[in-house]
């Protein structure tokens, strides 16, 4: 990560500007979100998607399919602390998953990285093979 890069200032910034665009009024007595939050989220979750686990892009996020984005439960409300469920990619943000199907598309995710080894470099021989 670059070291002057504030991706976590901007997403605060551009979610309280959206919020006033969408007429979502925010009150000042519910905790909104905030850079340190993100941070967290970011730590916790290895700056992968918290659906696919595929890793994000911080630094093109908007241009990008696997651009950081916030994910919000109920996407009625404010970007609240209590209503953000943590960072995804563009693309999931954008499919708009239940929570039942991100957990499946997880799950499967994670299995088949388990299960199956997956060869870092794309010289070598690529070949599926089952765990033991």
């Amino acid at each position: 990560m670059r070291t002057g890069d504030r991706w976590y200032k901007r997403i605060v910034r551009d979610s309280r500007y959206n919020d006033g665009r969408h007429n979502r009024v925010i009150d000042p007595a519910i905790p909104y979100i905030d850079t340190e939050m993100l941070i967290r989220f970011q730590q916790e979750q290895q700056n992968r998607c918290w659906y696919c686990d595929v890793f994000m892009n911080w630094l093109e996020r908007r241009s990008n399919k696997t651009g950081l984005t916030l994910e919000r439960a109920n996407n009625a409300l404010p970007h609240y602390k209590t209503n953000c469920r943590g960072l995804c990619c563009k693309s999931c943000n954008s499919k708009r998953y239940t929570k039942d199907h991100g957990l499946l598309k997880r799950y499967f995710t994670k299995w088949k990285h388990a299960v199956f080894e997956i060869r870092a470099n794309p010289n070598e021989e690529r070949r599926a093979s089952f765990a033991s």
